[in-house]
């Protein structure tokens, strides 16, 4: 048999999470539909926080949970359920830690999802739009700033013109870029013509406007996608070298505007992350 909460815990599970505390009481339904209703208004914050506009909206759960569990609960009797370990408040309190270790071992060593800070992968990219990256088989594993393991060879290896998230040699900050050539490649950049091995992959593909510039077309066996050249950039740079062992050459698909490999050199095959695989 189990007896009525305190009010105050009950109120403390609602700010945090409100479908615990009906969890805790053994209102399982309720649970559940306040999971999804919590889930909802979850989403849209996230959502007008994405757009710069303020709202108090992640505050009407936690409002209305509150005022139902202490109705549902007002009388101080007991509850003639079974007693579970959810219904003890260590075992209520056990399901958020066991849910974020999960969280964080995912976004270690599975999937993790990143924003872009910056134009560097336009077109492919936008500044703002977020990517979800594969993190099985890399060097790098770790997550919020915390690196747990890195390894210096992967089991995975990226292909010629895959997005890759990794930390530039020197920094603990995670770029987005293209990789464009692999541990013996030779590469040669010569304004918006790009050699892999003195085989040409781009190609013109069409017009931007006069101030933009234009759009390049660059296609190997693995991949193909367009590229952007602008006008005017300090950041516009040829190349040319040999990629050495163990690491690869990365660009951003905003040639003009991306400061990558041509400026600070190649990527160790330890400081790869994962392959971007998704984005929106």
């Amino acid at each position: 048999m189990k007896t009525i909460p305190h009010k105050i815990f009950l109120i403390l599970l609602n700010l945090f999470v409100p479908p615990l505390s009906f969890l805790y009481c053994s209102f399982i339904k309720l649970a559940y539909f306040y999971l999804v209703f919590w889930l909802v208004f979850v989403g849209l914050d996230i959502y007008f926080v994405l757009n710069n506009k303020d709202t108090v909206i992640n505050l009407i759960v936690p409002v209305i949970a509150i005022i139902h569990i202490l109705y549902l609960t007002r009388k101080n009797v007991a509850l003639n359920k079974p007693i579970r370990f959810y219904n003890k408040w260590w075992g209520i309190l056990l399901l958020p830690v066991v849910f974020f270790v999960l969280v964080f071992l995912i976004r270690s060593f599975i999937v993790e999802p990143f924003s872009v800070a910056s134009k560097a992968m336009q077109p492919t990219l936008q500044q703002d739009d977020f990517v979800l990256v594969n993190k099985m088989g890399y060097g790098s594993y770790g997550t919020f700033g915390l690196d747990l393991i890195n390894f210096k060879t992967a089991t995975n290896k990226p292909a010629r013109g895959d997005v890759f998230a990794f930390k530039k040699p020197g920094s603990s900050v995670i770029f987005l870029m293209r990789v464009i050539a692999l541990p013996g490649d030779k590469i040669d950049l010569i304004q918006s013509t790009l050699k892999i091995n003195n085989n040409i992959v781009s190609t013109y593909q069409q017009n931007m406007t006069a101030r933009d510039g234009v759009i390049i077309k660059e296609v190997f066996t693995e991949n193909e996608y367009n590229v952007q050249y602008t006008t005017g950039s300090i950041l516009q740079k040829d190349y040319s070298g040999v990629v050495p062992d163990n690491s690869y050459f990365v660009l951003g698909d905003n040639r003009n505007e991306s400061y990558d490999s041509r400026f600070w050199g190649f990527v160790p095959e330890a400081n790869l992350v994962g392959k971007v695989v998704y984005n929106w």
